[in-house]
């Protein structure tokens, strides 16, 4: 019924699957050959892929909002580094002119775009507190504070109470001018 080149070629192919019928008739190589076949194609009732699948999809939805929660702090953090400085250029120009806090309040608000406006954002507040009298060897102290900082995460917003978080920050400075008289 099968001939010589018919025979080999299903005996090769039963080969390349790994399985090797030396001693079956044509027929009972053409059977193997099917078998093999037939062990391919996955089983309908297996459904491991489909187990893997909802895994997989659980364990994305996780490290999604990991990242995008890592993304607010990011923003969080670098919104700070900003008010940080401008507090910083706010107290340096207090160390020689402690009583003008409305040149405090300009240099601050100049010093920086990159968070947003600082002199026209209505959540920016600038404080200056003098420790002490006006006078060199004493201090003075520069907040600048932002009260509605907008989380982008959703889910975080009702972990923390509000989708907007207080940021401020706080430098003193030693006063350097004018002297104590």
């Amino acid at each position: 019924m099968w001939g010589g080149a018919t025979r080999s070629i299903f005996f090769n192919l039963i080969e390349i699957e790994g399985k090797v019928i030396d001693s079956l008739p044509a027929l009972g190589a053409r059977a193997g050959f099917f078998m093999v076949i037939r062990q391919l194609k996955p089983a309908s009732g297996d459904r491991r892929g489909g187990q893997s699948m909802i895994e997989f999809a659980f364990t994305l939805v996780i490290i999604l909002v990991l990242l995008v929660g890592l993304i607010d702090l990011g923003r969080a953090i670098f919104t700070y580094l900003a008010l940080r400085d401008a507090a910083q250029e706010g107290a340096s120009f207090a160390s020689y002119n402690p009583n003008d806090t409305t040149g405090i309040t300009a240099r601050v608000c100049n010093s920086s775009n990159i968070v947003s406006d600082l002199c026209n954002n209505p959540g920016i507040d600038t404080t200056v507190n003098l420790i002490g009298s006006a006078c060199s060897g004493n201090g003075v102290e520069v907040v600048v504070s932002l009260d509605n900082f907008t989380l982008v995460t959703p889910f975080l917003g009702a972990i923390v109470g509000s989708q907007t978080i207080p940021i401020s920050a706080r430098v003193t400075d030693s006063i350097l001018a004018p002297p104590c008289t």
